[in-house]
């Protein structure tokens, strides 16, 4: 009988260890852990998604400069501005403009826009002139976006519990006050994360353009003479009003150095 049994032992043991042989390549296999073709088609799927995801997480900025005539400079100013106010299709959001008429005209205009309307934005503005230079800058928001939205569940989640416990310490009176500070508490929290969110959000899903306009032939030789020309004579009364200003500060100095003049010389004369 021992030995019966010995050898039913070992025959068990046989057919055990080979059907976990027969059976471990498939599962390992399927799971991906030991198949090394397996292994090699994770590693290959996985920056590939990992780089979707990160297109989903980029800022972007475009600043773009335009030769513009000086003499234009002001209405295409008004035109962009009046096109992006009256663009609702394109989300076209003004942030900032700025027309400056000091020495030279210019104009900057910076605007927040969807995506698919970004360059028929630049080229109706490119209409006013020549496109000078484009520069366009990446920011990746992946990092706070995904912090922000695992911080929001989070909250959500521990919102859910809090609820759960307040109906179930509403015989408690301290428990249930407790409870509903803590409530009102997170409420807070949530509302604040859900507002940095949405502006993380919408840093990514609206992308904003800048536009510079000046002239180039401001910039030219004969520039400055033409400007001095047609600035003569409000220079010239400008020049007429600071003398008569400095005369009058100059007349109430006249009486008392005129006195301390002659006293001087005196004085001198008497030394001598």
């Amino acid at each position: 009988m021992p030995r019966v049994v010995a050898s039913a032992l070992a025959i068990a043991v046989f057919l055990v260890g080979c059907t976990e042989k027969a059976a471990g390549p498939a599962q390992l296999q399927s799971n991906g852990q030991a198949n090394p073709y397996g292994l090699a088609a994770a590693q290959m799927a996985q920056p590939s998604e990992s780089a979707d995801e990160n297109r989903q997480y980029l800022e972007r900025k475009h600043t773009v400069t335009l030769d513009v005539p000086e003499n234009q400079i002001a209405s295409a100013f008004e035109a962009i501005v009046a096109a992006c106010e009256n663009d609702r299709e394109s989300h076209c959001t003004l942030l900032d403009s700025e027309l400056t008429k000091a020495e030279y005209t210019t104009a900057s205009i910076t605007a927040r826009i969807a995506p698919t309307s970004v360059e028929h934005f630049i080229a109706a503005a490119a209409k006013h002139g020549s496109v000078e230079s484009r520069l366009t800058h990446t920011n990746d928001l992946a990092k706070p976006i995904i912090d922000t939205d695992q911080r929001l569940k989070m909250l959500e989640t521990y919102m859910a519990d809090l609820l759960r416990l307040q109906q179930q310490s509403k015989r408690d009176v301290d428990a249930l006050i407790k409870v509903t500070s803590e409530i009102a508490k997170t409420q807070s929290e949530i509302a604040s994360l859900k507002g940095e969110y949405a502006q993380l959000r919408q840093r990514v899903d609206l992308q904003i353009v800048s536009l510079q306009l000046y002239s180039n032939r401001t910039r030219s030789l004969g520039a400055p003479i033409a400007r001095a020309s047609r600035e003569f004579g409000r220079d010239l009364t400008s020049g007429i009003a600071q003398a008569i200003t400095g005369l009058a500060y100059l007349i109430p100095w006249l009486f008392i150095l005129l006195p301390l003049a002659f006293l001087f010389r005196y004085l001198w004369k008497r030394l001598r």
